[in-house]
Order: structure tokens, then C-alpha cells, then sequence
């Protein structure tokens, strides 16, 4: 159901049963990691107007995996790593060979 690089590939189905006896499946919840389990390969500057897929696409290689940058700079909404004063970026090394 979910592609190999999703963030939520080794999220488990779960079964709810609503009161009418209709059984509905859904992906358990994702939790966000730690900051510091996440090994750094490097900082990155981000220009001004560059936005996290750009990002993601120069340093990880897809821009699909901006993702594993908002994890290992400890921020749950894409959008908190981009309005951010300062505009480094902590680049974790990738969580798994992204396919094409």
C-alpha cells in the first residue's frame, strides 16, 4: 500500500470495528525520532527561496525524502524547517536506498 521510501513503510496496518460491526483499516500512527539518533553527514546551507524538496533533491537525491531532513532537525511540519531565521539544515545519513 505505501512505497518503499514512504516514511511510513514499517507503520503497521491496525483493524478498527465501528459500532455498526464495519471494519475499517488504517496505518498506525508514526511517531517523530529523536534528533540525535539520526547520524549527520553534513550541514547545509539553504538559500533563501529554496524550498525542502529542492533541498532534499540536492542532498539526498529525492525530493520525495524531505522528510528524513525535517526528522534529523527535529521538526513535525515541513514548513517549520524553511521558516526557520537561520538557514541551516542538518542532513542525516539516508534511512534507506531510495528507489526510483
Amino acid at each position: 500500500m505505501f512505497d518503499p521510501n514512504s516514511r511510513y513503510r514499517d507503520n503497521e496496518d491496525r483493524l478498527y470495528v465501528r459500532s455498526d460491526g464495519e471494519e475499517v483499516v488504517y496505518r498506525s500512527r508514526r511517531l517523530l525520532p529523536r534528533p540525535a539518533d539520526h547520524q549527520i553527514l553534513q550541514t547545509l546551507e539553504r538559500a533563501s527561496e529554496e524550498r525542502l524538496d529542492q533541498l532534499a533533491s540536492r542532498s539526498i537525491g529525492s525530493p520525495t525524502q524531505f522528510w528524513q531532513l525535517c526528522d534529523a532537525n527535529g521538526v513535525m511540519n515541513p514548513k517549520e524547517l524553511t521558516e526557520r531565521p537561520r538557514n541551516a539544515v542538518l542532513v542525516p545519513a539516508p534511512l534507506f536506498k531510495v528507489s526510483r
